[in-house]
């Protein structure tokens, strides 16, 4: 009995021949993920929310420039068209706050510039 266990014993060879074969079927049939799940970048998330605010707040600028100079409007006119637009302006900045991804900040910001160029003085509603 005792023959039969060291026989057995070295027929499975070495200590490390036996431990390369178990770490490879370890691999074979435990294969690690494709793809690793990996945080966020926060510090290029925030430089891609600053960016996108300030496309935000130059397009805002810019259509309130518009409608100041347009001649066509009265005061009360301009002044509720200007309140939209920050309105819009408002909504953007919070969406794009909200952004969890560079794709999700960029359809913020689209969205938000489209809202902001879709105000008309005669129609301020958003």
């Amino acid at each position: 009995m005792l023959t039969k266990a060291i026989d057995e014993a070295s027929s499975a060879g070495t200590a490390k021949q036996i431990a390369d074969q178990a770490k490879e079927n370890i691999e074979k049939y435990n294969p690690k993920a494709d793809t690793e799940v990996k945080k966020p970048d926060v510090t290029n998330l925030d430089e891609e929310k600053a960016k996108a605010k300030a496309e935000i707040l130059e397009e805002a600028q810019k259509r309130i420039n518009e409608i100041k100079n347009n001649k066509d409007l009265t005061d009360e006119e301009k002044q509720k068209a200007i309140e939209a637009v920050n309105k819009a302006k408002d909504k953007a900045i919070e969406d794009i706050n909200k952004g969890q991804s560079k794709d999700e900040i960029n359809a913020a910001k689209e969205a938000g510039i489209h809202k902001i160029n879709e105000v008309q003085p005669e129609d301020h509603r958003i």
